[in-house]
């Protein structure tokens, strides 16, 4: 299932243009994995196979994040002077 910020929908597709990039991230667009025969720990990963109409299938390793936790805190020390 994929899933963005104004939509909770299995969709066929998530489209993105030429030269465009699309960022999976809790709380905005993200996959949504169920009906899994085996559940999933928070902190393993797992591997997806993204398939793209010309680029062909393409395998990635992914964090498995627990939807319920607190989300992280992102620091960038190298922005603060």
């Amino acid at each position: 299932m994929i899933v963005t910020n104004t939509r909770r929908a299995a969709l066929g597709a998530l489209p993105i243009g030429a030269g465009a990039s699309v960022e999976l991230a809790p709380g905005g667009t993200h996959v949504m994995l169920v009906d899994l025969e085996t559940p999933l720990a928070a902190g393993a990963s797992v591997e997806l196979t993204l398939v793209f109409a010309i680029a062909g299938e393409i395998a990635v390793a992914v964090p498995v994040v627990d939807a319920r936790a607190a989300p992280a805190t992102h620091e960038h020390e190298h922005h603060t002077q």
